[in-house]
């Protein structure tokens, strides 16, 4: 409740330097640095009733003529020339604006975010699109129908088409400097430009221009970590190199910046940083800071980012959590206040990620051990673990008659113990099953392949392949399994069709699959031909197909020619790629020979 009336308080406020609203984030507003970098055309002019922009001044973009039809420009004109209650506006024939276009459809511009991307300049004065707020309860869609037009104080007609130039003109100039080649010395100019505009949007275009980092760029901008001594200028170069993220190489340069001895600011920058780059090794420097007297509790915890697929959350990370738990635990006997609120929410979200037996042991224990001040956070980390809103009745209902199965300690690399696991999960309830599961996401990659053997029995079938499924749906199931699973339950097919077109010895012969299990993502596939060893066809990976639940049988790829009596073979290659093109699995298929009429 708290946060939601947290977003309604900060809804109602125009930031005085960009005219950006503050709210719910998935409702649009008038962004100036935004707007400006993802409009096509910005233009000045006089809207009518009709529709039409007669356009008096181009700030961004270029139109072949001097009056712009606005899609839906109609019922913009009619809501701009309304009456207020917050500043009556009186009905005219013409309104003047400055209007941000996406892009064009047929004859009509697009408006950028609706009426968020329109503003009216009547005399003096600037108005925007906001929103009232008449009742308690509103959801999105009511957030949306409270549009209305809000005069913005801070600005005059003038000062806000001089912002509006400086603003193109900054983007420009940014968008120069983005376009020069890789090199140091663009690094040099985009970190000088980035530190005397040092705003989120500029903050994000030149991360993304940056990505995949080139060496020497980043060479550059580690030299400029090291070289700066003004504690907010580094710490904004840290974020930034955070936010690209730099490569793995550059985690050496970052990591002591975690040290005590480093400034406040800069340690919890460094944190944040490094956790983006490497956050299997920035675990390693964080955990260390896992205790109650440390004042960057909360920004440790919420550092403790799950590991890439292919890397099990670590258990040194389930011992620190519960090292500090047991910490929390003394100082709760010793009726020391507890840590903060900010660092119990971040508790409670760690505990979640990395929940294991001796974490939900510990915590059903305390209160049975001694009852603690505050039992409610007790409650609270627990119905996080479990994923549950149960009472502390309900919960310890629930761990007398699943303790059994949670304690159990399964190696599931044994074969042994992947028999007892099938047992316990047949038999455990729906939230004990859920942590189970919990089992296969701590143990190597490699270990789960048995996984995937036992979605191929029969009598493990079932259970294993539901377990897949949570796995890869909470990005646990490691590249090994996802390969295996396509190898195991995805059936290629490779077969002729003969006398195309009805043309003789005309052949077609093609590759399509079947799915045997709901892979629910997307992959990309190559495939070639060769009629009796000599390639015919070659495709390449830019050929992708999203495999969701209402796929079933799905087409590859083919070819066509003359070629009777000869021998056809083929090859389909399947593979993952990870945001920055690196490959995460492969698997192939060698398709025939198949004899052709």
């Amino acid at each position: 409740m708290r946060s939601i009336l947290l977003y309604i308080f900060a809804a109602i406020f125009l930031s005085s330097t960009t005219l950006r609203a503050r709210f719910m984030p998935d409702v649009p507003v008038f962004n100036m640095d935004g707007d400006v970098d993802e409009a096509r055309l910005i233009v000045r002019g006089f809207l009518d009733e009709e529709g039409n922009i007669q356009v008096q001044e181009i700030y961004k973009g270029e139109h072949p003529t001097n009056v712009l039809t606005v899609a839906d420009g109609e019922k913009t004109y009619q809501w701009l020339s309304a009456p207020n209650k917050n500043d009556p506006i009186q009905s005219t024939n013409k309104i003047e604006v400055v209007a941000f276009f996406s892009g064009q459809t047929k004859d009509r511009y697009q408006l950028l975010s609706g009426y968020a991307g329109i503003v009216e300049l009547k005399g003096t004065n600037v108005y925007l699109c906001g929103y009232d707020y008449p009742h308690e309860g509103f959801f999105r869609e009511r957030l949306i129908d409270c549009q209305t037009l809000i005069r913005d104080e801070h600005f005059t007609r003038e000062s806000f088409l001089s912002a509006l130039i400086e603003q193109v003109t900054l983007c420009n100039r940014r968008d120069m400097l983005l376009t020069m080649p890789r090199s140091a010395e663009r690094a040099r100019k985009l970190i000088s430009f980035f530190l005397e505009h040092h705003d989120k949007n500029n903050r994000m275009q030149i991360a993304a221009w940056l990505r995949p980092i080139n060496p020497d760029e980043q060479k550059e901008i580690l030299r400029e970590i090291d070289d700066t001594e003004d504690i907010g200028t580094r710490c904004f170069l840290i974020g930034l190199a955070g936010d690209i993220p730099l490569s793995k190489d550059a985690f050496e340069s970052l990591a002591p910046l975690i040290d005590l001895q480093t400034p406040r600011q800069v340690r919890r920058a460094a944190m944040i940083a490094a956790t983006c780059i490497d956050a299997h090794e920035a675990a390693k420097h964080v955990l260390p800071l896992l205790h109650t007297s440390e004042p960057d509790l909360d920004e440790a915890l919420m550092c403790l980012e799950t590991p890439p697929t292919d890397i099990p959350p670590d258990v040194n990370t389930v011992d620190a959590l519960l090292a500090l738990s047991k910490e929390i635990k003394k100082q709760d006997a010793a009726g020391a206040p507890p840590i903060s609120h900010e660092a119990q929410q971040a508790l409670a979200q760690q505990l979640a990620e990395y929940v294991h037996p001796k974490l939900i042991s510990f915590y059903f224990n305390w209160p049975l051990n001694r009852k603690p001040r505050c039992p409610d956070y007790v409650t609270s980390y627990l119905q996080a673990m479990l994923g549950v809103s149960w009472t502390s009745e309900q919960l310890e209902m629930w761990w007398k008659q699943q303790r059994k199965y949670i304690e159990a300690d399964f190696n599931v690399g044994k074969s042994r113990d992947q028999a007892r696991w099938f047992d316990a999960y047949q038999s455990a309830d729906v939230v004990a099953k859920r942590f189970l599961v919990r089992f296969w996401m701590f143990t190597t990659p490699t270990n789960q392949l048995a996984l995937v053997k036992a979605a191929t029995e029969e009598k493990t079938a079932t259970t294993a392949k539901a377990v897949i499924s949570g796995l890869w749906n909470g990005g646990q199931l490691s590249n090994a399994a996802k390969k295996a699973m396509f190898e195991n339950f995805l059936k290629v097919n490779f077969f002729v069709h003969t006398n195309l077109d009805g043309i003789k010895n005309y052949h077609g012969f093609y590759i399509t699959g079947t799915t045997y299990f709901v892979f629910n993502t997307w992959i990309n596939f190559r495939y070639s031909y060769a009629v009796d060893g000599k390639q015919v066809v070659k495709s390449s990976y830019q050929d992708g197909i999203e495999l969701d639940k209402i796929i079933g049988d799905f087409y590859l790829g083919g070819a066509q020619g003359l070629y009777p009596g000869r021998i056809a073979t083929a090859l389909l290659e399947l593979h993952q790629v990870d945001h920055y093109g690196n490959e995460l699995w492969h698997a192939q298929w060698d398709l025939g020979p198949l004899r052709l009429p």
